[in-house]
This record gives C-alpha cells, sequence and structure tokens, in this order.
C-alpha cells in the first residue's frame, strides 16, 4: 500500500512541474519553443516506439531477473531492506558512469550532442536523445538490472525519482533560491544541471548525476556555480547551429556529420 502511495506522490509531482512549466512559458518564449517542441515530440515517440519493439528497460529487466532468479540479490538472498539500498545506489552510479561515458567516449559523445544541441532548455530536453543513444542506454542498464538482480518495485521507484528530477533539472522554472539549497546537499539540483549544458566545454564536463551529487562530489566532477559569468553563458553546441537544432533530420543525422 505504501509504495503505491509514494509511486501516486511521484507521478503527481511530475505532472504538478510539467504544468507549472506550460503555465510560465508566455509570450516570445512560448513563440520560440513552438520551433523546438515538433523534432522534441517526435523524439519522444520514436523513443517510446524503441521501448516497445524492445522490452530491454529497467523494469522489464527486473521482472525478467526475478522470474530466472537471476542477479547477486536473488543469488544471495540478500535482506529487503539492504537490497533497496544496494539496488538504488547501483542504479545511481551506473547512470552517473554511464552518462560520464557520453561524454568522454568519442563515438557515444556523437549521439549525445543530440541531447547538448538544444539552445533552450525547458521539460522536453529530457527527451531530446538520439534513438541510438536510447538503445545503447536500455542495453547498459538491462545487463546491470540482470546482474544485480533487484525488486521490481524499486528499479520502477527508481525510474519515477530520475524521471521526475530530470524533469526539475531541465525546467525552465526559476525555482526558489532555498529549494535549490536544500536539495543541493541530496542531488545535483536544476541550475547545476543547466551548467552541465553550457556551450562552454569545462562547464559542460561537470554535474554528470543524473540524481545523487555524491557521485560528482566524490569523483571531482561537481560544479556548483558557472566558471563564466552570467553574461557570457549560453546552452547549446557551437559547432550546430540553432537552425540544425531544430530540424528533426538534422539531429537524427548529425552523429553521422564530421564537425
Amino acid at each position: 500500500m505504501i509504495s503505491y502511495v509514494i509511486i501516486f506522490i511521484l507521478i503527481s509531482l511530475i505532472f504538478s512541474i510539467v504544468f507549472l512549466e506550460q503555465k510560465a512559458i508566455t509570450g516570445e518564449a512560448r513563440k520560440r519553443n513552438r520551433r523546438r517542441w515538433p523534432a522534441h515530440f517526435a523524439l519522444f515517440m520514436i523513443a517510446i516506439g524503441i521501448q516497445m519493439m524492445l522490452p530491454i528497460g529497467a523494469a522489464s529487466a527486473a521482472i525478467f531477473a526475478k522470474s530466472n532468479g537471476y542477479g547477486v540479490i536473488n543469488w544471495l538472498n540478500i535482506p529487503v531492506g539492504f537490497a533497496s539500498i544496494l539496488s538504488f545506489l547501483t542504479l545511481s552510479l551506473t547512470s552517473y558512469l554511464l552518462h560520464f561515458a557520453m561524454h568522454k567516449i568519442p563515438l557515444l559523445w556523437r549521439l549525445h550532442q543530440v541531447h547538448h544541441s538544444d539552445y533552450e532548455l525547458d521539460i522536453t530536453t529530457s527527451y531530446r536523445t538520439h534513438p541510438i543513444a536510447v538503445v545503447i542506454t536500455l542495453g547498459v542498464i538491462f545487463t546491470i538490472v540482470c546482474l544485480l538482480g533487484p525488486l521490481p518495485e524499486i528499479v520502477l521507484f527508481y525510474s519515477l525519482i530520475v524521471l521526475l528530477i530530470n524533469f526539475f533539472h531541465h525546467s525552465s522554472l526559476a525555482w526558489p533560491k532555498w529549494v535549490e539549497n536544500t536539495l543541493a546537499k541530496i542531488i545535483i539540483t536544476s541550475s547545476q544541471h543547466h551548467i552541465h549544458h553550457s556551450n562552454y566545454q569545462p562547464e559542460t564536463d561537470s554535474n554528470y548525476s543524473v540524481d545523487l551529487c555524491v557521485w560528482d562530489k566524490l569523483f571531482g566532477t561537481h560544479l556548483k556555480e558557472p566558471i563564466r559569468t552570467n553574461e557570457k553563458f549560453a546552452y547549446g553546441l557551437k559547432q550546430i547551429s540553432p537552425t540544425e537544432a531544430v530540424d528533426l533530420h538534422a539531429i537524427l543525422s548529425s552523429p553521422f556529420k564530421r564537425k
């Protein structure tokens, strides 16, 4: 019963952020975003299609592992409480390392640059991901979950947490300072993730965590404030023009072009 209540609260928070941002975007900003949103919606639908055709997501992997008795947790009969904490931390660290690899391995960066080529940020940036990157991410998560063998409920809970934080990260909403300061003790905040979307590489190479800030602090990639002054701060990638950044064909083909 408690798990259902938590899931309901998380889903409600997700929809609340979407509603608040849509209410906040008005005037010229809404006109600019209408040029971005069609490509983002298309990428979102492609990602959904991939997940339906290739059921190798985190929840599917957890159900598969439990049904077949795969994974360290199932083999060692680890108590539920400890297994839940171990599962959450393992999935969180995996997400950090995968994101770090997306930036440091040239072939993966070619795919991941699709996400960073957005010249403005809002919730739709959350699913601005190249389809091949979606497949790679699903494959990595599937493998890790099968090796670990966590409870499907914990995987679902983690997935919703990440979705909520992902929307929070990319949202264009200006969050109260006390919210940022409070959450910064636990997670990478919205303002810190916006630094990660800078077009200045020393700023981009920071704040890789998709949830807990402990990994960035542990591995020395945490950046609390932009290196440049706010007047110079900008999103996007210099090698991809604003026109290309909103064109679906240009987005999908960008990893295969030499720049």
